[in-house]
C-alpha cells in the first residue's frame, strides 16, 4: 500500500506535461506483469487439461504467427496515425 500512496504524491507534484509518460510508463509495467504471468501460466494450464507439449507448441507458435501477420495488416491498413491511435488498437 505505501508503493500506491508514493506514486499518488508523485502524480501531485509533476506537470501536467510529465503524466502522460508516468501515466503510460505505469500501464507498460502493469501490462508487462500480467503478459509474464499469463506466459507462464498458459503452458502449464494447456498440459493439465490433457493436451500434448507438441499440440501446445502449435497454439503457441500459431497465436505468434497470427500476431506477425496482424501487425503488418495493421501497418497496411493505417498510413498516417499517432500513437494514441497505435495504444487503442494495440489494446
Amino acid at each position: 500500500m505505501p508503493v500506491i500512496v508514493h506514486l499518488a504524491s508523485i502524480l501531485r507534484l509533476k506537470s501536467l506535461e510529465e503524466r502522460p509518460i508516468i501515466l503510460v510508463s505505469i500501464m507498460g509495467f502493469f501490462w508487462t506483469i500480467f503478459d509474464g504471468m499469463l506466459s507462464f501460466a498458459a503452458p502449464i494450464v494447456m498440459t493439465r487439461s490433457g493436451l500434448t507439449e507438441s499440440t501446445m507448441g502449435l497454439i503457441l507458435g500459431s497465436s505468434s504467427v497470427a500476431g506477425i501477420i496482424f501487425d503488418f495488416c495493421l501497418c497496411r491498413v493505417l498510413k498516417n496515425t499517432s500513437f494514441r491511435r497505435m495504444f487503442l488498437f494495440m489494446f
